[in-house]
């Protein structure tokens, strides 16, 4: 089975997510969606994954999403996110992944998320800040991607 895996990251952590992804799939293709626009037609499952920033997926898999729905519909597809607040992943997806791709997706799921304050900047910087805290975690605190969800993941896609 040919299969993408795409994908857009904002400081690296979908984009991390999705390489240990594609080790775990066989036959997969990773594309970055803030640099490529992918050819579905060489593909029979579709990976879309992206990170949530204020609860919106990332600009370039929303807009990959909705320009490419009817496609989708044909095809194999899963989605994933990038999130610090995993509980909510479901709300997140709902939110962002229209309703009929959601039901016909064979695996959908939340890896997990990273705040690292040094990689942020500006305005996003602040936003980080008060996530930390509101999550009641230490500025400090980095959390973590799961492997476990990434390999839950894969074996939906297998």
């Amino acid at each position: 089975m040919n299969v993408l895996i795409a994908y857009a990251s904002k400081t690296g952590t979908t984009a991390k997510c999705a390489k240990i992804l594609k080790a775990l799939v066989d036959d997969a293709t990773l594309c970055d969606l803030t640099k490529e626009k992918p050819d579905l037609s060489q593909y029979n499952c579709v990976i879309v994954g992206g990170s949530i920033r204020m609860g919106l997926i990332h600009k370039s898999s929303r807009n990959f999403i909705a320009k490419n729905k009817e496609t989708l519909m044909r095809k194999k597809c899963a989605f994933f996110i990038c999130n610090c607040f995993v509980n909510q992943a479901d709300a997140y997806l709902k939110k962002n992944i229209p309703e009929e791709l959601l039901k016909k997706a064979i695996a959908t799921g939340s890896f997990g998320g990273e705040i690292s304050l040094e990689d942020q900047k500006g305005f996003d910087k602040l936003i980080m800040k008060m996530v930390a805290k509101k999550g009641k975690r230490s500025e400090n605190t980095k959390l973590h991607t799961s492997s476990e969800a990434i390999n839950k993941f894969a074996e939906k896609i297998k």
